[in-house]
């Protein structure tokens, strides 16, 4: 091959890795900016309760009271908690739990696993224990 042609096909190779490199910072960025679920902003939307309707009530998941949850099933409620907190910060588990209509008790478990992993930060001590997302 001649010069002038070996170097018009690094022009378009370089145009090509280019044009993907572009891309893929495109969609890295979508990816960032997230969405709330309908649950997430039903929950924040929510009007407070009177104590004495504010007894979160149990989702029909088809699980048994007490029961061993699946994988998916926690990850869901860790899914939820998270954009619940981020859409409520500075929430403590009681609060939580009434947005969601959950009992304490089933979000404790993906509490920790968020905790572990680092996406949430906590201030506070015992029941006055505040959670923020990172």
């Amino acid at each position: 091959m001649t010069k002038p042609a070996v170097d018009r096909i690094r022009d378009r190779i370089e145009a090509f890795i280019a044009e993907v490199m572009a891309l893929m910072v495109d969609a890295k960025q979508a990816r960032a900016v997230k969405t709330p679920s309908r649950a997430a902003v039903r929950a924040a939307e929510a009007p407070r309760r009177t104590r004495a309707a504010a007894q979160p009530t149990r989702k029909d998941t088809g699980a048994t009271p007490g029961g061993k949850r699946s994988g998916g099933e926690l990850d869901l409620v860790q899914e939820s908690l998270l954009e619940v907190i981020e859409l409520n910060p500075g929430q403590r588990m009681e609060e939580l739990g009434r947005l969601m209509r959950m009992p304490t008790k089933e979000l404790t478990l993906p509490m920790k696993k968020l905790l572990a992993d680092r996406r949430v930060r906590t201030t506070g001590q015992k029941r006055a224990t505040a959670y923020f997302a990172r």
